[in-house]
């Protein structure tokens, strides 16, 4: 038991490392393709902002739920621990 415990600390861990590469990704991204957008001037700036605005909250919106998973195992590891 004590084996799996620590395979799934290790496996938490892991994963938060994971959806910290990809929040720090998601930012980056969203911010260069900003800048390029400030850049540009196109007739289609707008909507294109407005492409890259939906693009990132879906993305904000994934690593949330990816979070939101990996709090409820620590939650359930507590509660194997206690």
């Amino acid at each position: 038991m004590n084996s799996s415990k620590q395979e799934l600390l290790s496996e938490i861990k892991k994963a938060g490392k994971e959806v910290d590469f990809k929040r720090k990704k998601i930012f980056l991204e969203y911010d260069l393709q900003s800048e390029l957008m400030e850049r540009t001037t196109s007739s289609s700036f707008i909507k294109e902002c407005h492409e890259l605005h939906k693009k990132f909250l879906a993305n904000c919106d994934q690593l949330t739920a990816e979070c939101q998973k990996w709090l409820n195992l620590i939650e359930i590891l507590k509660t194997i621990k206690a």
